[in-house]
């Protein structure tokens, strides 16, 4: 009796626990191929201002914000703003709110903002050491997505991997914290982008193929949308020689979402179902474009 009973107890704290959850499989839409005929060029996050679609990279070579353009089935890539560094950088996140884009470089676990005319280039201070004193020593573990709350006027941060972490720094008073540390430990994921909108945090898990939606309010997770049915198509994945899966970029759209792919010069893989029928070809970045299901 007192076996069954603590399996019945077992089981209802399972079902509450997942109470909320749920597991969406994203509709596939299209892929832009992205074209830009200059050095190697990694896509490494995207934002849209208005009307204008604009991305960074992650090569030190890109000190600049690109604008995109959309033509058929290809991006076109072009030189926007150049980004006043005076030292190597490694872009891998942006967003944008007042004027001003925000940029992450993982290289030194910096915060940036650029004025939207290009006139100021700012390095936001963040205290980071009050959590790591070796957070110096992150390298290619560090900030890999930037995403701001236009309500509550907090831009979040995500640390990659081992450990993954999300900060959050007030902009008011300039105070960083680390909020959902439980969350954090809780859950398998690494941050590959972030997106936020409507009190929900959306984190590009590059890993496990989705998107997690957290709750900023209870700092529970909301739902999952997943995607690997389309980049690990049939186990083939869209570009062949690919050592991990290669999501870089989230962009959230009224219609749709936006995940952008770095290939790390990497060939398309001709044997993937979607690659064959996009007719794609070499070693170009890409974009694929899903629905947005309505609970999104």
């Amino acid at each position: 009796m007192r076996k069954r009973l603590f399996f019945v107890t077992i089981l209802i704290c399972i079902i509450f626990i997942n109470i909320g959850q749920s597991q969406t499989a994203l509709r596939y839409k299209g892929i832009y191929e992205v074209i830009y005929n200059d050095d190697r060029f990694d896509v490494s996050g995207i934002v849209k201002v208005d009307s204008q679609l604009f991305i960074v990279a992650d090569k030190p070579w890109n000190n600049f914000l690109y604008s995109i353009k959309i033509s058929d089935n290809k991006a076109f890539a072009k030189k926007e703003y150049q980004l006043p560094f005076q030292r190597k950088i490694d872009l891998e996140g942006v967003d944008y709110c007042c004027n001003k884009f925000f940029m992450v470089d993982e290289r030194k676990s910096e915060l940036f903002s650029f004025a939207v005319d290009g006139s100021i280039l700012t390095n936001i201070q963040l205290d980071i050491e009050k959590f790591d004193k070796e957070f110096s020593d992150w390298g290619n573990r560090s900030f890999e997505g930037v995403a701001i709350d236009k309500k509550e006027w907090v831009i979040f941060l995500g640390k990659e991997r081992s450990p993954k972490r999300i900060f959050a720094l007030d902009i008011s008073t300039g105070v960083l914290s680390e909020p959902f540390i439980d969350f954090c430990n809780k859950h398998k994921f690494d941050i590959a982008d972030m997106k936020c909108e409507n009190g929900f945090l959306f984190i590009l898990d590059r890993n496990n193929y989705r998107i997690l939606k957290l709750n900023l309010q209870t700092g529970m997770l909301n739902s999952e949308f997943l995607y690997s049915h389309i980049m690990n198509c049939d186990n083939e994945k869209l570009y062949s020689k690919a050592k991990f899966p290669m999501s870089e970029g989230l962009l959230l759209l009224q219609n749709e979402i936006w995940i952008v792919l770095d290939n790390n010069a990497e060939a398309t893989n001709s044997s993937n179902k979607y690659i064959k029928m996009n007719n794609l070809k070499g070693n170009n970045p890409m974009i694929v474009v899903f629905e947005r299901p309505e609970e999104f």
